[in-house]
C-alpha cells in the first residue's frame, strides 16, 4: 500500500494549521484579543497571551471534514445525523469564542451545553449501553458527555496540557482502529484533527504564543466525549476508559476534595492536581507536560496491550498510571 499520499495530506494540513494559527495570532496583536492573568491565575502564567484560537482549529477542521464528505460520502452513514453533529462543533465554537470575548453568565453556558448534547443523542445509536435500561443509559450519556466537556475545559490549565491530550486520543483512536481492522469515520475524524492539533502544539508549548481558549476546550471535550460513547458502540470499551482515564480522575478527585472542605464544586481554585507544581513554582510548565506525555506514552501502550491480553487488565493499569500521575503532582501541593 503506498502511504505517501496520506504522509502529504497530514503534512498540508500541519502547515495550513500551523499558518492560519499564526496569521490568528497576528490578528489578535492587532485586536487586542489576550487571556489577561487575573487573581489566582497569575501564579500560572503572569503574561497576557493571544486567546481564542480554538475557532482557528475548528474552522480548519470543519472545512477538511467537507472536503472528505464529497469524496467520502459512504462513511458518513454510519452517523445517523452527521449534521447534527457537526453543527453542534459550530455552535458550541462560536458560543464559546464569544463567551471568552465577552464572559457568558454560567448558568446559560450550561443550558446551552444541554440542549446540544440532547439533540447530540441524534447522531448515536438509540441504545448506547445495552447492559443497562435504556433511559437510564441516555441519563449516564447526558451527564457523562456534559461533564466531559468541561472536564476538558478544565485540565487547559497551562501551556500545552489540554492539546498533549487530544494528540493522544487521536493517536490511541487511529491506532485502535487499524489494530482492529475498523474502517470507521471516527478513525478519519482524528486523522484530520492530528496534525492541526500537532499545528498548535507547536505554537502552544511552553511558553505558549498563544492560547484555545474556550472555543477550543469546549468543543474538543464535546468531540472527544463523542468519541468515548461511540467507542463504546463499536466494542471498544476499554479504549473509552483508557483515554479518558486520567482527566476524569485528576477532576472528579478535586471536586471532591472542595466540596469535602465545604467549597462550591464549580469554584475556581486552580486546585487541580496537574497545576500544582507550576502554581507553587516547584516544577516548571515544560516538566508538568513532560510527565503528562510520559503518562500517555504508558497509556497507549496499555491500548495496544489491549487487543493482545484482557483489556480489564489494561484498564486496570491505566488506573494505577493515573493515579500515579496524579501522586506525583500532589507531591508539589502546599500543605
Amino acid at each position: 500500500m503506498n502511504i505517501l499520499p496520506d504522509i502529504t495530506y497530514f503534512i498540508i494540513i500541519l502547515l495550513i494549521s500551523y499558518g492560519l494559527i499564526n496569521f490568528y495570532i497576528k490578528f489578535c496583536i492587532d485586536k487586542n484579543i489576550f487571556d489577561i492573568p487575573k487573581n489566582l491565575s497569575k501564579n500560572i502564567n503572569k503574561k497576557t497571551i493571544p486567546t481564542s484560537a480554538g475557532i482557528v482549529i475548528f474552522f480548519i477542521f470543519i472545512f477538511f471534514i467537507f472536503i472528505f464528505y464529497l469524496f467520502n460520502k459512504k462513511y458518513f452513514i454510519s452517523i445517523p445525523r452527521p449534521e447534527v453533529l457537526i453543527g453542534s462543533i459550530i455552535l458550541l465554537g462560536a458560543i464559546s469564542f464569544a463567551d471568552d470575548l465577552k464572559s457568558i453568565n454560567p448558568i446559560y453556558r450550561f443550558i446551552f451545553q444541554t440542549i446540544i448534547v440532547f439533540l447530540s443523542l441524534t447522531t448515536l445509536e438509540s441504545h448506547v449501553i445495552k447492559s443497562i435500561p435504556f433511559k437510564l443509559s441516555l441519563i449516564v450519556i447526558i451527564y457523562f458527555w456534559i461533564y466531559y466537556i468541561n472536564i476538558i475545559n478544565f485540565i487547559d490549565g497551562i501551556d500545552g496540557f489540554a492539546i498533549s491530550h487530544v494528540i493522544f486520543v487521536c493517536l490511541a483512536t487511529i491506532i485502535s482502529c487499524q489494530i482492529s481492522n475498523l474502517d470507521i469515520i471516527e478513525k478519519y475524524f482524528f486523522l484530520i484533527l492530528l496534525p492541526i492539533s500537532i499545528g498548535f502544539l507547536i505554537l502552544n508549548k511552553p511558553p505558549a504564543k498563544v492560547f484555545m481558549g474556550d472555543s477550543g476546550s469546549i468543543v474538543f471535550g464535546y468531540l472527544i466525549g463523542w468519541l468515548a460513547i461511540r467507542l463504546v458502540q463499536n466494542d471498544l470499551w476499554f479504549v473509552s476508559l483508557i483515554i479518558i482515564m486520567y482527566p476524569v480522575l485528576d477532576v472528579t478527585l478535586t471536586i471532591l476534595t472542595k466540596i469535602s472542605k465545604g467549597k462550591k464544586p464549580w469554584e475556581r481554585l486552580f486546585d487541580y492536581f496537574f497545576l500544582q507544581g507550576v502554581k507553587n513554582k516547584k516544577i516548571s510548565h515544560l516538566k508538568t507536560i513532560m510527565l503528562f506525555n510520559l503518562h500517555n506514552v504508558i497509556s497507549l501502550i496499555l491500548v495496544i496491550l489491549s487487543f493482545k491480553i484482557n483489556p480489564i487488565y489494561t484498564v486496570a493499569l491505566a488506573f494505577i498510571s493515573s493515579t500515579i500521575l496524579i501522586m506525583k503532582y500532589n507531591q508539589y501541593k502546599i500543605k
